[in-house]
């Protein structure tokens, strides 16, 4: 039987917010800095990603949804599209998921809508996990998380603040905390300073997991 081909797809997660009126996006510029954002990106930062993974023989897509905050636009706009995605691609491609922020929990949770061995991978960039036990026998979870990005942690804690958590616990469930990384830093695929990966993108930290 011939091999299947690879295919990422790349789940941004909600777009940060902004005001065309300065004293209003002044607060909400200091509203993300006391979360640890310095420096909010309003560009489609995960499309960068997309462009670190291009390689033969691989297949990338980047999952063009709403990217907002509510629960009608994450089912209804990001779930629904993934799922019609891997329903188009699942019995020629092996899949692996790539979601960062809010495009995790869509991982996630579209992928409990498949059996166990469609997708190969899902591999989490500061994501707000709204269930930290993975119940998944085959599926290989990575999660690239940071006790620093205190946007992550409370919007987990608001999300879920019983079953949620930024480190995950299950079967073939690999969890790498980034020491001093807001959630901006992971948005814009910084260098890490300091520990193992030390000098290394969050794209070139994922490469070495595909």
């Amino acid at each position: 039987m011939k091999p299947k081909k690879e295919m990422i797809i790349v789940i941004p997660g909600s777009k940060y917010l902004s005001s065309p009126l300065k004293p209003i996006e002044s607060l909400i510029v200091f509203l993300y800095s006391l979360v640890n954002i310095s420096n909010p990106i309003h560009t489609n930062y995960a499309k960068k990603y997309v462009k670190a993974f291009k390689q033969k023989n691989r297949k990338i897509i980047f999952l063009n949804w709403n990217q907002g905050f509510t629960p009608f636009s994450v089912l209804f706009s990001g779930r629904r599209k993934l799922k019609q995605l891997i329903d188009k691609y699942k019995d020629d491609y092996q899949i692996i998921l790539i979601g960062l922020s809010l495009g995790g929990e869509i991982a996630l949770k579209t992928a409990k809508k498949f059996d166990d061995k469609t997708i190969d991978k899902i591999i989490l960039i500061c994501s707000t996990n709204t269930n930290k036990k993975i119940s998944f026998k085959n599926i290989k979870i990575i999660n690239i998380y940071s006790v620093y990005d205190l946007f992550v942690r409370i919007s987990t804690k608001i999300l879920a603040p019983i079953h949620g958590g930024i480190e995950l616990k299950g079967k073939n469930t690999i969890n790498i905390p980034i020491k001093d990384f807001g959630h901006d830093d992971f948005c814009r695929n910084k260098k890490i300073k300091s520990g193992k990966y030390k000098d290394k993108t969050i794209t070139q930290l994922i490469k070495s997991f595909l």
